[in-house]
């Protein structure tokens, strides 16, 4: 009450002493703090001020707008008349913000006395969860919040910046009266949004004193936490029944499952026989639209069934998650109480650990399957808006047909919607699962001894070690004679083979000293028979070391004994090609997806290279096996040897009348209608005027493309002619054919005559 009639006396007070505006007002600061900070009668007095103050500019921008006559400057006043009579509402907005007061949604009760059940600290836990929730929720708001203050505020000060300049004029501008109403619409949008982080921070100093609070509770609940038989034995059976729950409803879920992939099977039958109508050449147009449009309906169908499966799968996910939960409760309450075969506190917790590991990924897992949902949505609905356009409101055949596509691809969309919401719900309750999982976890490990807790985290320490240390040593590099090669076999030939080598060193020097002490050889025959022993001893040991190390040595055998039978025999073409391979590889002057002439004439691309041959596929869509010999010892010119840049060079020409400017104009813009055609500041469409020729001017169109982005790889100046002509024709460009002037030596008497007559005629 008393701020309504402190706002009618200001309003009347501006009305009986104030004049027309002879200028327009003072604003001095960006944000108005006066709109949210002080005492409440400050607040109120001040926006009463700027309340009355708004209706009297809104008075005179009406009057003006009855007075002006310019349309741009009333357009002006129209939309700063729509600011000014907008703040009415914005006031009332900031006014109830102001006068609204935090009421938390979660108010933590007190705890009672020791001893505590297993359905207390239960609760507890819920609680706890519930106020993390609501804080991190507010947290988030509250981001939000400080984002749109600074935004404002951004917008604020350049809108001052320019309402000063404007200010300072003489004149009263319409634009002016415009800036005005955004700020002060802007200053009460901040206050506003100023207010309500005020209470974003309230509620976030206040759910996290509860957080602490309830987290005490709970730490103080399983300190004293009492559990009997009867707590172990209701977890135990809890878990049992959600086993054979899962087990029963599993069996009916693959058994619907079962059903649905029979549908799919068939469909797909279906769906491939329409394929193959669809592609003979008999049908009508007419007729084939509508089996297309038949096939679309079959292949929703069997899309239809997948997300049944889908759904499904999410429905199997959510018995799973059941029985972990039930496993979880299990296990903790069994180890706390001291059960009978329970595990250790120590090893419950490194599963529990393991536990957390695997539903981070599953939860991942789940995460990426709601992106693919939304985005299959996505382009459902674009596929519904596309048939509802090609549907026609006479009727007939295809408009029936479309409209039970419709229909069909609407029951797509409603299982997305259903598997979206499994997605989201098994999402939820694997979260909730690891944060209770992360309390259970953080309990224990209190209750936990010292030693306990080092041996825990030892253990932990040195399985993480281990895990990333197996990951390297055990990751296979490439494979060779079928076997993965790892540091582990490389550590291991490397090893063996230097044990190899010192050994047979050690021999030889034993062997060497024995034979001279007790033979009479001479040295020259001794240091024979060591050396070709030592060797052959040598070949015998890599042998084994390799045959040990994993190297099928049948293979390498009989690759080695080919190779010198062939080459022994006259297969020096073979090892040629053979030897160009590996230059060919090695040196990758010619490689997979280059294009590529050889002196023969043969152009096409690289399809593989081998290591007797390389395949070229020609554009006509040959392939021809090449010797590697040839691409070494010939040469090869390549397209796409530093770079896939090829300038195609398009001739033609005009008739003689044709502007030149606008010729080049029109085959450049042919060049870049084509499909093909990529330009950048290096690579740019140009246009020759080559000369004059016969029977036309002759010009070049030279474009770009990129060979490795082709969509078609073969007819390219064809692609550039048709559009050549089609943009001539547009334009009345004439393509000349060749003329000639015939001069006559003698003629008859009579054809003159006639000749000459038509002449005097015309003339």
């Amino acid at each position: 009450m008393k701020k309504s009639f402190f706002r009618i006396v200001v309003f009347l007070l501006i009305l009986i002493h104030g004049q027309a505006l002879a200028q327009l007002p003072v604003v001095s600061k960006a944000v108005e703090t006066r709109l949210y900070k002080g005492a409440a009668e400050e607040i109120a007095q001040f926006i009463g001020e700027r309340q009355a103050e708004s209706q009297q500019i809104a008075a005179v921008i009406e009057e003006s707008l009855k007075q002006n006559q310019d349309e741009k400057e009333k357009a002006q006043l129209a939309g700063a008349l729509e600011f000014f009579q907008g703040l009415s509402s914005q006031f009332v907005r900031l006014e109830s913000e102001l006068g609204r007061t935090f009421e938390p949604a979660i108010r933590p009760t007190a705890i009672g006395a020791p001893p505590y059940g297993l359905e207390e600290l239960e609760g507890r836990i819920a609680l706890l969860r519930s106020i993390e929730q609501q804080l991190a929720e507010q947290q988030t708001k509250n981001t939000l919040v400080q984002e749109k203050l600074t935004n404002l505020e951004t917008d604020l000060k350049g809108l001052l910046a320019d309402y000063g300049v404007l200010q300072k004029s003489t004149e009263l501008k319409p634009v002016a009266f415009e800036k005005l109403g955004q700020i002060y619409s802007l200053q009460v949008e901040y206050a506003l949004q100023e207010r309500r982080g005020s209470m974003r921070q309230q509620s976030i100093d206040y759910y996290s004193k509860a957080d602490l609070q309830v987290a005490g509770q709970v730490k103080n609940i399983f300190e004293n936490l009492q559990l009997d038989q009867k707590d172990v034995e209701r977890t135990a059976e809890a878990k049992k029944a959600a086993i054979h729950r899962e087990e029963a409803e599993v069996i009916a879920l693959n058994q619907e499952s079962r059903g649905i992939e029979k549908n799919i099977t068939t469909d797909e039958v279906r769906f491939d026989n329409l394929t193959t109508r669809i592609s003979s050449a008999m049908l009508e147009p007419s007729a084939k639209k509508l089996l297309a449009t038949e096939k679309e309906r079959l292949a929703a169908v069997i899309e239809t069934y997948q997300l049944k499966l889908r759904v499904i799968g999410q429905e199997k996910l959510n018995l799973k998650i059941q029985v972990l939960v039930a496993e979880f409760s299990c296990d903790w309450v069994a180890s706390y109480a001291g059960a009978p075969g329970a595990k250790r506190i120590s090893v419950l917790l490194g599963d529990l650990a393991r536990r957390l590991d695997d539903l981070e990924g599953l939860k991942n897992s789940q995460q990426r399957n709601l992106s693919q949902a939304q985005v299959e949505r996505s382009a459902l609905i674009q596929k519904m808006a596309v048939i509802s356009r090609e549907s026609d409101p006479a009727g007939g055949q295809l408009s029936t047909a479309l409209d039970v596509l419709n229909r069909q691809l609407m029951k797509a969309d409603e299982l997305i919607g259903v598997l979206s919401l499994k997605i989201s719900e098994n999402n939820n309750a694997v979260r909730e699962l690891a944060e209770e999982i992360r309390h259970i976890s953080g309990l224990l490990r209190a209750r936990a001894g010292f030693y306990e807790r080092v041996q825990l985290w030892c253990e932990r320490y040195l399985a993480s070690v281990w895990g990333q240390l197996k990951d390297v040593v055990y990751y296979p590099l490439f494979t060779f004679g079928g076997a993965s090669v790892t540091l582990v076999a490389i550590f291991k030939l490397l090893f063996l083979l230097f044990v190899g080598f010192a050994a047979l060193r050690l021999a030889r020097r034993k062997i060497t000293v024995l034979l001279s002490g007790k033979t009479g050889l001479s040295f020259g025959a001794i240091n024979s028979i060591t050396t070709l022993g030592y060797y052959s001893a040598l070949v015998l040991m890599v042998l084994v070391v390799l045959s040990t190390s994993g190297v099928d040595l049948s293979q390498l055998s009989i690759i080695l004994g080919a190779l010198g039978v062939g080459i022994g025999f006259g297969l020096q073409t073979i090892a040629n090609n053979f030897i160009s391979g590996l230059v060919l590889l090695s040196e990758r002057s010619i490689k997979a997806g280059d294009f590529v002439e050889l002196e023969t004439g043969l152009t096409g691309e690289v399809q593989n290279v081998a290591i007797r041959a390389t395949i070229i596929r020609t554009f006509d869509g040959n392939e021809i096996i090449v010797p590697n010999s040839e691409l070494v010892s010939s040469r090869v010119n390549t397209w796409t040897f530093s770079d896939d840049w090829r300038r195609i060079v398009v001739p033609f020409g005009v008739s003689y009348g044709s502007d030149p400017d606008e010729v080049a104009r029109l085959a450049t813009e042919a060049a870049r209608a084509v499909e093909n055609t990529v330009e950048d500041a290096a690579h740019p469409v140009l246009v020759r005027f080559e000369g004059f020729g016969d029977s036309s001017l002759d010009f070049s169109l030279l474009a770009w493309c990129r060979m490795n982005t082709l969509k078609i790889r073969a007819g390219l100046l064809s692609d550039y002619y048709f559009v050549l002509f089609r943009k001539f024709k547009e334009a009345g460009i004439e393509i000349p054919f060749p003329q000639r002037d015939l001069h006559l030596r003698s003629i008859s008497p009579a054809a003159a005559k006639i000749m000459r007559y038509e002449k005097g005629v015309s003339e």
